[in-house]
């Protein structure tokens, strides 16, 4: 049997997305995104390809990340542990396919 295509479809109801990808339904984030404006983006593809992990460098910038500021991560693969990690820290998130293998992963915490 050959594999199933890649596929995405995206759900908004409210401050709720809803987002089916390969047979595979997960709720995105309860809390409604900042800006794209707030966010900082940090590419951390480079240093994966160098063996060099990312996660303390990741977290330096989360803990200086004030309410109503975000932070893209840019990753050759989907970051599950990162997003699961975070997302029990209170961040939202929301993925996003990048171009090829790449993924974007857009991390926030509403302003207080």
């Amino acid at each position: 049997m050959p594999p199933l295509p890649d596929w995405r479809f995206d759900l908004h109801q409210g401050n709720v997305s809803y987002v089916w990808e390969n047979r595979c339904v997960r709720k995105e984030s309860e809390q409604a995104m900042i800006p794209l404006n707030k966010f900082k983006r940090f590419d951390v593809r480079e240093m994966i390809r160098e063996g060099v992990e990312p996660f303390p460098f990741i977290r330096e910038r989360v803990n200086g990340l004030p309410a109503g500021e975000g932070l893209i991560i840019v990753a050759p693969f989907l970051p599950s542990p990162l997003i699961e990690k975070l997302g029990s820290e209170g961040f939202a998130s929301k993925v996003e396919r990048g171009s090829g293998a790449d993924w974007l992963v857009y991390f926030w915490r509403e302003a207080d």
